[in-house]
């Protein structure tokens, strides 16, 4: 990045970090982040699987058999999308609402230090947990989801009430939505916010961004229900979709496009034709898509890509994706080009790798 360009990147953000607030919802989980033992030496030491190929390759050849995995847990942190993300704004000098199964009846000791870096933070429910056994190469998140199945626009309502739900929503600049796979009442969160918040606002974010998660394990008409939702939304605010490479894929195989999705995503150009297909099917505002190598966008049909940053022994890769997503949103919010977005974003996302927590913006520069 030039010189130039970074010392606008810290102008605009400087006069937009005071006075831009983010609205974020609505799940919670406490990550447990693991490791699998793949030899053990005594009771102190041991070597993990360090590709998940070969981790597979072990599950696979006790098909038919039994086999016993031993995990050891290396980290517990702050879990979820919504959490991880805005935990990353703060990190980048923000202060955001947060809004998700924290704890209830009170917030559990993991999310507390959140509660004195964000604006405001709301619990609607006990958290998750996510068993995360991490690999050079990949991850393989394990859930108990139970405890935020049922969050739903009455479970909100009864535990923050309506009037602080306009009052959230009257502050924010961008309004992110995180977990639609997990959070089973999502969608109905949405028509709700449509039909009886979004109405009766003076102010309305700028900005809505949503992140699907892996959404595999939803029903066909569900997804197609949830992007007719936000479609209608847009009458409201503009609405972006964060997705990585499959979830790209499934949402084009939602949407009547081959599941057999001939682009390879080895190349810029192919990353960036898949955010176009996406963002003219669907009528989103705007699509934005990372993966490993590369990140891509297209907004209103116009596209750009950036090439990712490689790290070679990640710290941590449970969370890459919601730092993407703070680093991306960022740029939106300091009116910043789709390219200096994505730049931001691969550099969040890269170091949060790296370091195994989130970085501030001096950070991110310097790294650019």
């Amino acid at each position: 990045m030039p010189p130039e360009l970074i010392q606008k990147v810290k102008a605009s953000f400087e006069k937009k970090k005071g006075a831009f607030s983010f609205l974020v919802g609505f799940d919670g989980f406490q990550d447990h982040i693991c490791q699998a033992v793949k030899v053990r030496y005594d009771s102190r030491t041991f070597a993990p699987f360090e590709k998940m190929k070969d981790f597979l390759q072990t599950l696979s050849a006790a098909e038919g058999k039994g086999i016993n995995i031993e995990l050891v847990t290396v980290r517990k942190k702050i879990g979820g999308n919504g959490p991880i993300l805005a935990e990353a704004l703060c990190q980048l000098g923000f202060k955001p609402t947060l809004i998700g199964a924290l704890g209830s009846p009170d917030i559990e000791p993991l999310f507390l230090p959140l509660t004195d870096r964000c604006k405001r933070v709301f619990s609607i429910a006990p958290s998750g947990k996510t068993d995360a056994i991490e690999f050079q190469d990949g991850k393989i998140m394990l859930g108990h989801h139970e405890s935020i199945l049922n969050i739903s626009d009455s479970c909100i309502i009864d535990k923050i009430g309506h009037a602080n739900l306009v009052s959230c929503f009257s502050e924010a600049d961008i309004f992110v939505s995180t977990n639609w796979t997990m959070l089973f009442g999502l969608t109905n969160l949405w028509r709700y916010l449509g039909e009886k918040i979004f109405p009766k606002l003076g102010k309305k974010p700028k900005w809505g961004f949503i992140d699907l998660a892996d959404p595999a394990k939803r029903k066909k008409e569900d997804l197609l229900d949830a992007l007719s939702t936000l479609k209608w939304l847009q009458s409201f605010f503009p609405v972006v979709l964060g997705l990585n490479e499959l979830e790209a894929k499934r949402v084009l195989g939602a949407i009547g496009v081959a599941q057999n999705f001939a682009i390879s995503c080895t190349k810029k150009d192919e990353v960036e034709e898949m955010a176009n297909l996406v963002q003219m099917r669907t009528g989103l505002s705007g699509i934005v898509i990372h993966t490993q190598k590369m990140a891509a966008s297209s907004f209103e049909g116009k596209t750009a890509s950036v090439d990712g940053i490689w790290v070679e022994k990640p710290a941590i890769t449970t969370g890459a994706g919601d730092n993407f997503n703070a680093g991306f949103l960022t740029a939106l919010a300091c009116d910043l080009s789709q390219k200096e977005a994505l730049l931001l974003g691969v550099a969040t996302a890269a170091l949060y790798c790296k370091n195994g927590v989130s970085s501030n913006l001096d950070e991110l520069t310097s790294l650019l």
